[in-house]
């Protein structure tokens, strides 16, 4: 503790640590459990209940994983990217240290975006629960997953525009309905290029071009819409099942095709 007039000057982190290793991050804040009971509805008290019931576990367990995932030590050895393997094989992996990949599991084994296991509102506020231990190497994955599902749901319709393939479709049922693995329901961790250095996350801002091209390429596919430019950045998942190019149509977009010619020279890319 503090005293007044001792030069020493102690300075110490206890009084906070003290309160923090025993606060609950739903239990005890009554702001969060009005609010659930204010806007959930007729929800209000199964949400409440799940609340109290995964809480304890994102408050404390959760919480010391985080923590030690984030020590220099993890930082320096773990999240880094492996390109080859011991035998020379190029396998491009991204290695994390066992907390960051036991949280990966846990958080979406909670099956967030399973209209099975989750509402909206239930999905919200768990989210938000989540996110007290700040990003911690998942967050940005549950994002991008979001945000991924959202968009393919756009064209889920047979009759839209723009429909899925099969493959796509796949892809959307496993980060939303998962798959059965032995018992245990596996769902998919989406990921989304999106970033650029020009703009940022602002797609129009951006240099990578998606043109659709009828002729057939080198890759032997014709009629398919193809990248070109550079992507810096990717959530970093280690292989995401599904993932989601965000680039702009020079169609579309004519300023971001003025920008990208007078840029570097175009090569194809994914």
């Amino acid at each position: 503790m503090y005293t007044e007039g001792d030069r020493n000057n102690p300075y110490s982190f206890d009084d906070y640590l003290r309160v923090r290793d025993s606060f609950d991050y739903y239990a005890d804040d009554p702001l969060l459990g009005a609010l659930v009971r204010h806007y959930c509805g007729d929800e209000a008290e199964r949400v409440d209940r799940e609340l109290r019931e995964l809480s304890p576990r994102v408050s404390f367990i959760h919480r010391d994983l985080t923590n030690e995932a984030a020590s220099l030590p993890n930082r320096i050895r773990c999240t880094q990217v492996r390109h080859f393997d011991g035998y020379n094989h190029r396998i491009d992996a991204i290695e994390r240290c066992k907390e960051t990949e036991q949280l990966e599991r846990e958080v979406f084994d909670m099956g967030l975006f399973d209209p099975a296991r989750n509402t909206a509102w239930s999905r919200f506020v768990k989210m938000f629960l989540l996110y007290q231990n700040g990003e911690f190497g998942v967050m940005c994955p549950v994002a991008c997953t979001d945000g991924l599902i959202a968009l393919a749901r756009k064209f889920e319709d047979p009759g839209s525009d723009s429909p899925l393939g099969p493959e796509a479709r796949a892809l959307l049922d496993f980060a939303r309905v998962g798959v059965d693995e032995g018992g245990r329901r596996r769902y998919g961790v989406g990921a989304q290029y999106l970033t650029e250095i020009q703009g940022g996350s602002d797609v129009a801002a951006n240099l990578v071009e998606a043109v659709f091209e009828e002729e057939e390429g080198p890759d032997g596919l014709a009629g398919v819409w193809r990248l070109y430019g550079k992507k810096f950045f990717c959530s970093a998942t280690p292989g995401p099942d599904p993932g989601a190019a965000l680039v702009p149509d020079p169609g579309v977009w004519p300023g971001a095709a003025r920008r990208a010619r007078g840029g570097e020279a175009r090569s194809p890319g994914g």
